[in-house]
């Protein structure tokens, strides 16, 4: 994601120092570096969503890149340039084409296809995608599993501090309907186990008489 930091006098003053009175002699560079001050600095992101209030015009994200303790990051919808998700940049400009059906249709058709161009590969790529795998030997500290009908070997250590289990739990808790809707909700993309009651009718009760 490209956008534009929140102008701030720390900033301001931080580029004022370092610029000399022969460069603001200069018109082409007075003109950026006004440009620059007034409108913020450009930042370049990698990240993960974490909320998006479009009711607010802003999202917040986990910042994949920084060294920081705090990894959290707000970025104000109006002030972002492009974002790059899904193999496209998507460039937020006036006159853009709306999402229509066409669209969706396309996505369909590309579902079996490589996701992105395997040639553009480079070192400092960050990729992300959703697998579920499961377990079905075990040896050691190496878990033997299945995904997509792919057979893959992974350490126990990684199965156990970066993916969640759907069968096994430490506590209990009995919950009203409303708060397991939004416990539902919340899963995203974790898998969970899930006990319910098939709905009744009329075949399944002749099935059992």
């Amino acid at each position: 994601m490209s956008f534009k930091k929140k102008v701030n006098a720390a900033h301001v003053d931080e580029i004022l120092s370092t610029t000399t009175q022969k460069e603001l002699a200069d018109a082409k560079f007075l003109s950026k570096f006004a440009k620059d001050i007034s409108e913020g600095e450009e930042c370049t992101l990698t990240c993960h969503l974490v909320e998006c209030e479009n009711s607010l015009g802003r999202s917040t994200v986990i910042d994949l890149a920084t060294k920081d303790k705090n990894k959290f990051r707000q970025i104000d919808h109006r002030t972002i340039n492009y974002i790059i998700a899904r193999n496209v940049k998507y460039s937020l400009r006036k006159g853009a084409k709306k999402a229509g059906a066409d669209s969706d249709d396309e996505a369909d058709k590309k579902k079996d296809q490589p996701k992105w161009d395997h040639s553009k590969l480079d070192v400092g790529n960050t990729f992300s995608g959703t697998s579920y795998f499961k377990a079905v030997a075990e040896d050691g500290d190496m878990i033997s599993t299945k995904c997509q009908g792919k057979d893959i070997t992974i350490s126990r250590d990684i199965l156990e501090c970066q993916m969640h289990n759907a069968n096994v739990y430490a506590t209990e808790e009995k919950l009203p309907l409303t708060k397991v809707a939004a416990i539902l909700e919340q899963a995203n993309t974790a898998c969970f186990t899930v006990t319910f009651r098939c709905k009744v009718d009329d075949k399944l009760i002749k099935e059992k008489l």
